[in-house]
Parts: C-alpha cells; sequence; structure tokens
C-alpha cells in the first residue's frame, strides 16, 4: 500500500505526509521523534528506487537542500498532503535539490551507485588504490560496474614495487569508507579529490 500511494503522489506532483519508524530492542517498529505539529514528515516525492530488496522514496524536504532517502516499508500514516480545502499540495521543484537530476537525466543505477549504501551526501571523485587481482576488479566491477577509470598501474611503494593500482570512483566518501573496510586485503581509500 505504501509503494502505491507514494507512486500515486509522484504522479500527482504531490507532497506527502508520514510518519517514520524505526525499529527499537524488542524488533517493534516505533515512530522515530519530529519536530512538528503532527509528529510527521512532510516531503516532495521525486523517486522510488530498490536497493538490495528494500523500496526507498527519495525526497526533499523544505528546509534542506539535499536529497533525503526513506525505507518505504519504516513508513506509516502515509497520505497526500493536504491544505484546509483538501487539495493536494504540490511538491516543491526538483531544481531546488542538488545533486538530484531532473526525471529526463534521472538513471537509478548511477544514483545508487554514487549513493551505495544509500548513504546521503555529496558524491565526489575518490582515488582508491586496489590489488592488481581478479580479486580487486572484481569488487570493485561489482559495486561499480565499468564506472571507474583507471589512473595507474604498478606503482613503488616504501621502495619496493607493489602489484597495485590506482583507480578513481564518483561516490559518497562515507560509503565508501564503509565498502573498502570490507575489502581491506584487496582494496584501500586513498584520497577524496
Amino acid at each position: 500500500n505504501n509503494i502505491k500511494l507514494v507512486q500515486d503522489a509522484i504522479n500527482n506532483v504531490s507532497k506527502i505526509k508520514f510518519t517514520l519508524n524505526s525499529y527499537d530492542e524488542n524488533g517493534e517498529l516505533v515512530p522515530s521523534h519530529i519536530k512538528t505539529k503532527d509528529g510527521k514528515y512532510l516531503v516532495s516525492p521525486y523517486y522510488i528506487v530498490v536497493y538490495q530488496d528494500i523500496y526507498y522514496l527519495i525526497a526533499g524536504m523544505k528546509g534542506s537542500d539535499n536529497a533525503s532517502h526513506y525505507r518505504i516499508d519504516l513508513m506509516t500514516d502515509v497520505e497526500i498532503a493536504t491544505v484546509e480545502d483538501g487539495k493536494p499540495i504540490k511538491i516543491d521543484p526538483l531544481s531546488l535539490v542538488k545533486n538530484l537530476p531532473n526525471k529526463d537525466e534521472w538513471d537509478p543505477q548511477k544514483y545508487m551507485r554514487e549513493h551505495m549504501y544509500m548513504f546521503y551526501g555529496e558524491p565526489k571523485r575518490i582515488r582508491l588504490l586496489i590489488r592488481n587481482s581478479n580479486f580487486g576488479y572484481t569488487f570493485l566491477h561489482d559495486w561499480f560496474g565499468n564506472e571507474y577509470e583507471i589512473i595507474s598501474g604498478k606503482r613503488q611503494v616504501f621502495g619496493t614495487v607493489n602489484d597495485e593500482i590506482e583507480v578513481e570512483v564518483i561516490c559518497v566518501p562515507d560509503a565508501v569508507r564503509l565498502w573498502s573496510a570490507g575489502y581491506t586485503d584487496n582494496i584501500r581509500m586513498m584520497k577524496i579529490l
């Protein structure tokens, strides 16, 4: 139901209101606290994506110029936001949200690649050092496809030739830090450009 309501709002260019929940220590959904009159989020919905079998809403919120990501399965009391006469509230222009392309340029795979783990923030060029092996390339390809650039081949590290190469990717830096920590034998984050 939530996915249908959100998609209807996107199709009708209308804002939505909802309660965002999280799990407590007992595995129960409890409302997240937000400082509004009714405790609900009011957002301009732009896109729905599926990341690791979970549906996310990519939206804008008044007062922030960054995109926000919301897990649709954690939303309750979803409704089209209306004014007092019952007319839907129109969404804010997409142009007000940084790093979120208009509908003609929207590429969900690119967006999720640049926001792996659905991290918020501005994607940056990031230099990585990867082991010049099938494992290093496989991990890189699994997450970035062919969207990386080889900068240099074998390099000399601490006086010895090391079989590593430098590559550049575009992604949110905190996401790459977390990702590269899982592949420490094959990938190291060097610097944000």
